[in-house]
């Protein structure tokens, strides 16, 4: 499964790897365990509704959410951040 991301998320990446590495290395962990097995159930991947609809939720920790939509060879990312900021 292929990963693409959005480069507004790239961005975002780029400045919680300098914020916290440690979670840059968690998300890193996620979404190499999320190609590994996408339904694993710390992951608690589901499908969103309200103003996100149709997009999809990752768990990387307690706090902190991946959205992404399903594309033809994988998934694309399109936002990252603290529950209150994607949501």
């Amino acid at each position: 499964m292929n990963i693409s991301i959005t480069s507004a998320v790239e961005k975002k990446f780029i400045k919680l790897a300098k914020k916290d590495p440690a979670l840059s290395k968690i998300i890193d962990q996620r979404l190499v365990q999320f190609q590994e097995n996408p339904r694993h159930p710390s992951l608690r991947v589901h499908k969103l509704t309200g103003k996100v609809k149709g997009a999809w939720s990752l768990s990387v920790t307690e706090g902190y959410r991946l959205l992404f939509d399903y594309i033809e060879d994988g998934i694309l990312v399109v936002d990252i951040g603290t529950h209150e900021q994607v949501y």
